[in-house]
């Protein structure tokens, strides 16, 4: 595998994520600085996950056909610089405007990279280039968004997004000395795309992915402001709960996937989602302590667990729509992904209500809510017979291959 030329791909993937996640770490100190209270602060990631959500199948149906090293360099660096017009604005619509640009540009960066992975890699190594790539994003949790969220507590929330503006342009600049020219490919449309949903049992594993996912969000985007009800004392504590939250993510996806590959992929998601929804009950349980250290190490236990349950469910919801799709697999993963990014935005959108109709501490109960309603679309789910995880790999990898 050439290194060189994978390696600034993965780079652009982990400042798309550090971008989309970052949020949940500096949104307090956001709202202070534009003087908008913590709910229309939030709007910013319900606007940039439905962006994403639904410019990835769009956009890359319309970008499938042009160069990809030009769109690639293109979209990385209309990203960096919407990054850094997020850091410079001084009101919140000019804000708005940034974020949905950044969202546009990721959306058609993320596909376009992907394929091109996998363009560039001979076929024994498609599927380990293609995972290099999407690891951008899974790394950016464990790494990215604390970097970011602790810079943004030393300095301002603007630096976090200057770190991100950064990312960008190291991004575009490795991808211009180690990226070829690269034709175009003849991709599906966008109705193709479309297609795998207008089967009843892909829809329905969209609708768990979008219901429980998006619960999940319900929470994410205001975890800064949850971390300071529960210490009390004023210290920036969201970069620490944040980097356990990637830690604990990191391990959930290797144990997620495990665990489908032995049990079964329906069973393993009725199992983490249960324990997800108490994880998520727990947080707003420990705001019934006092402020403190106590509250703040139940809130601590609670976010790795939801951690290691919320990103357990994600590869076997995949898996899932492995065995569902064979034939038709990365459509199927588009689809699920952009299910996946609307239900952030609903998500978003409904802790923001929370927020400004209850309290931050609310939270949980109703991501926990959330999450229990998705369980129970779960059950009307059918078992289906497993397959290997690398018979999955092997598959997805062939498909990948397909013109």
């Amino acid at each position: 595998m050439n290194w060189t030329r994978i390696l600034p791909l993965a780079l652009g993937t982990f400042a798309i994520g550090t971008d989309n996640f970052i949020i949940a770490g500096v949104l307090p100190l956001m709202a202070d600085d534009l003087r908008v209270s913590l709910a229309v602060a939030g709007v910013q990631a319900t606007v940039f996950s439905l962006v994403y959500a639904l410019g990835a199948p769009l956009l890359a149906s319309m970008m499938e056909r042009i160069e990809r090293k030009t769109v690639l360099l293109a979209s990385m660096g209309l990203f960096a610089a919407a990054n850094l017009g997020t850091a410079l604005v001084s009101d919140f619509t000019t804000l708005l405007v940034m974020r949905v640009l950044a969202a546009a540009t990721a959306a058609v960066f993320s596909p376009i990279a992907m394929a091109m992975a996998a363009e560039l890699s001979a076929d024994a190594q498609r599927g380990q280039a293609i995972s290099i790539v999407t690891g951008g994003l899974t790394v950016s949790l464990v790494l990215g968004v604390p970097v970011g969220a602790f810079i943004g507590e030393l300095s301002s929330w603007r630096a976090g997004f200057g770190f991100v503006a950064f990312l960008g342009m190291a991004c575009m600049v490795g991808s211009a000395i180690a990226l070829p020219r690269h034709a175009g490919g003849g991709g599906p449309g966008f109705m193709e795309r479309l297609r795998p949903a207008a089967r009843p049992e892909v829809g329905l594993v969209l609708t768990q992915s979008l219901v429980i996912v998006g619960s999940t969000f319900i929470v994410f985007t205001y975890l800064a402001a949850m971390v300071s009800a529960l210490d009390g004392a004023g210290r920036h504590l969201a970069a620490a709960f944040l980097l356990v939250y990637g830690i604990a993510a990191v391990t959930g996806n290797l144990l997620g996937g495990r665990a489908a590959d032995r049990i079964g992929g329906l069973a393993t998601t009725k199992r983490v989602t249960v324990v997800l929804a108490v994880s998520l009950a727990a947080l707003s349980a420990a705001a019934w302590l006092p402020p403190g250290s106590a509250a703040l190490a139940v809130g601590g236990i609670a976010v790795a667990v939801w951690g290691l349950s919320g990103w357990a469910f994600t590869p076997a919801q995949f898996s899932r729509l492995a065995e569902l799709c064979p034939a038709e697999m990365p459509m199927a993963f588009a689809l699920n992904t952009s299910a996946i990014y609307i239900g952030a935005a609903l998500g978003a959108a409904a802790g923001g209500v929370v927020v400004a109709e209850f309290s931050v501490t609310a939270l949980g109960w109703v991501a926990a809510a959330g999450v229990l309603s998705g369980v129970a679309l779960l059950y009307l789910s059918k078992e289906r017979p497993s397959r290997h995880l690398t018979d999955v790999r092997a598959e997805a990898v062939r498909v990948q291959g397909e013109p």
